[in-house]
Parts: structure tokens; sequence; C-alpha cells
């Protein structure tokens, strides 16, 4: 395994402000823009994704999309680590510590999604910042409030056992 790296507390909120502030057609055929103004690497252009360099190594953003429009800037905020406990216990100490910064300067989430990959939520008016853990890695997604309402009904719809 590589040496695990995170942003620091300051990079991490600087980062949020970039993402929230980010003044662009949210098409893919733009993300150039995007990429450019962050100051990210692009790696591949896809149909469906654009794969980024973040800093944190290959691989380590994407802007998402479908028909041409894109739903989701996501950025790792850590390396991964293993895949066993004590890089759970990694990442579940990176995000904690990374959601108290982002609360100091953002306030209290607005949304907490407890569980093995809990996530934390930062409502805008358009688009929602996302902390979420995956047991392996943290990353930090900005995503329409239109396609997080849509992944909101399917997961409610899972835990009621409906198709």
């Amino acid at each position: 395994m590589t040496e695990w790296r995170t942003l620091t507390d300051s990079e991490l909120v600087e980062l949020v402000r970039k993402l929230r502030a980010l003044d662009w057609s949210w098409r893919l055929a733009d993300a150039e823009q995007v990429a450019a103004e962050l100051g990210w690497q692009i790696e591949r252009i896809r149909p469906v994704a654009v794969v980024l360099d973040t800093g944190l190594g290959p691989g380590s953003g994407r802007i998402r999309g479908r028909d041409g429009v894109a739903t989701e800037i996501e950025a790792r905020v850590t390396s991964y680590t293993t895949d066993d406990a004590a890089g759970r216990d990694r990442t579940r100490t990176a995000f904690a510590e990374m959601t108290a910064a982002l609360s100091a300067e953002f306030g209290a989430p607005t949304t907490r999604v407890p569980g093995v990959n809990p996530r934390v939520r930062w409502a805008g008016p358009a688009t929602t910042t996302v902390l979420r853990d995956s047991g392996v890695s943290v990353a930090l997604h900005l995503v329409t409030n239109e396609v997080l309402a849509r992944e909101d009904l399917i997961e409610e719809l899972e835990q009621q056992g409906l198709p």
C-alpha cells in the first residue's frame, strides 16, 4: 500500500468553497473548464464521465453525467487504505475529522446518513455537498439536488422492499 494521504482541513474547506462557487454549464463537454479552475488534470473523457487526477493520483476524481449533462463532481479527499479493520478505522477517523472541519466552516450538516458507509450532506439551492466514507477512502461530492432526490427515493423504496 502507498502512504496514506489526506487533505488538510484548510485544503478541504477551500475545495468545498471552490466547488460551491463553480459557475459553469453543467455540460460534460465543458468539464475542461472545471478541471482548469480546480487545478485538476483530465485523464480520460468518456460519454458518461470525465476521469480526473485531483492531486491524489490517477482516477482520484470524476465528473459524472447522463446524456451530456453533468450530475456530480467527485473528488477523493484521502488516498485509498487497506480493506480491513485498520483501514476502516483510518477512514472513519478521517471522515469524523473532516466532518468537524466542514461543520466548523459551513455549519452543521443538513443530513446525516449513518451506517457502514456513512455520509453527511450540506444542502444548497441547486447542489448538495456530500462527504462519504466508503471504508477504503473518503470522497467529497457535489451533486445536483435533482439527482440526489432521485437517489433518495430509490433508497427509500429499497428500504421498503419495493422495486
